[in-house]
């Protein structure tokens, strides 16, 4: 799956987040192994974007009396051009082999309403993988989702 660097560290982040609260919400055992798996594919991008961001930290920096780097926030050419190139890397694109996650899947996994919007951009409809009817597949379960949290 291509996305965008800035993407992948979101969605990476949530994910995490996900399954660390997961005994609030008891999501089932296969799917929180799918969201481990996922999670496994995106550490070299992610590793990756981390050995660049810091080498950017090095290249603009400058080392303090603890040998802290950092770039002074009162240097605003060095940070506009830290920005600059930080922003060009996470717009930059990336392929990370992503098993998608069937819609109904997710639903009877035991993920809550409010967090099915941050995998939304790896759903996919078992019946029809085109985004109009993952679309609507999605809101209707969201909605059926939500009538049943609220009466609990």
């Amino acid at each position: 799956m291509k996305m965008k660097v800035r993407e992948l560290i979101i969605l990476n982040q949530f994910i995490k987040n996900l399954i660390d609260c997961d005994a609030a919400q008891k999501i089932q055992t296969v799917f929180k192994f799918k969201l481990l798996g996922i999670l496994k594919n995106m550490e070299i991008p992610i590793a990756n974007f981390e050995l660049i961001r810091n080498e950017k930290i090095k290249e603009y920096g400058t080392e303090d009396e603890t040998g802290m780097i950092s770039i002074p926030e009162e240097n605003e050419s060095l940070m506009k051009q830290f920005t600059e190139d930080l922003n060009e890397l996470l717009e930059s694109e990336v392929h990370v082999p992503i098993e998608k996650l069937n819609i109904d899947e997710v639903f009877q996994a035991g993920v809550s309403a409010d967090d099915l919007v941050g995998l939304y951009g790896i759903l996919e409809d078992s019946q029809d993988k085109s985004s109009c009817n993952k679309s609507e597949s999605f809101n209707n379960n969201l909605l059926k989702k939500e009538n049943s949290e609220n009466f609990h």
